[in-house]
């Protein structure tokens, strides 16, 4: 089943089967290529909603730089996600969800856990949640917040971007720091990356896995 050649709309059982049976790792280009094509297929109205932020002119939402690069590819969180040790119910908090990829992933490899995500874009977060609605996602959260302004949620897995100010990317971290529970954090990005390695050695006493794209912090 080639994702390129979908016919909207795809239900959640299909994308199901889809991830499930595409074991195929692609490059990074074609992991774009192909994602944007299942966005469609899902449902989104991505390209619409993007020309209205653009125009707005507003650069703190990345629209300027394209969605393809500043959202996860489908099989990226697939990869991830299948390659830890993650309870059934596990709780996955987005801190950067864009249109909420990660948490189709998730709910589709993870039905009994719990999605949160936070998106500084509102409109991005209403079109996730109507896709969410009518892929049937239960135990979903979407939030239209500003990450600087809110406090972090209790989660089993955090994923972070490059996407921001460094203060804002160290006003993160230093929230995950005070944290008491155990969790897995996913940050994607060189930049992320330099950050943690150079201001945060608390960081360093978790055990990591680093790909080119992302890299992994667990306990």
């Amino acid at each position: 089943m080639d994702c390129v050649t979908l016919i909207p709309v795809m239900k959640i059982d299909e994308l199901r089967v889809f991830f499930q049976n595409h074991k195929d790792p692609l490059q990074y280009e074609m992991r774009k290529t192909s994602s944007e094509a299942i966005d469609k297929a899902i449902g989104f109205e991505i390209s619409k909603i993007e020309n209205r932020i653009l125009r707005r002119q507003d650069y703190e939402n990345w629209s300027h730089i394209g969605c393809s690069r500043f959202s996860t590819p489908y099989e990226e969180c697939q990869e991830i996600l299948l390659s830890l040790d993650i309870e059934k119910n596990a709780t996955l908090a987005d801190l950067g969800a864009a249109y909420g990829r990660w948490g189709i992933v998730f709910k589709i490899f993870f039905p009994d856990g719990k999605f949160i995500g936070y998106e500084i874009e509102e409109e991005r977060v209403k079109e996730g949640r109507r896709i969410f609605e009518m892929l049937g996602l239960a135990n979903t959260e979407f939030f239209a917040a500003d990450l600087k302004s809110i406090e972090l949620p209790f989660a089993d897995l955090y994923v972070i971007y490059d996407f921001g100010l460094q203060k804002d990317i160290e006003k993160i971290l230093e929230k995950m720091k005070k944290l008491t529970h155990s969790f897995i954090l996913i940050a994607r990005g060189g930049s992320v990356r330099k950050i943690i390695e150079k201001n945060h050695p608390w960081l360093q006493t978790y055990r990591t896995k680093h790909s080119i794209n992302y890299s992994i912090y667990y306990k």
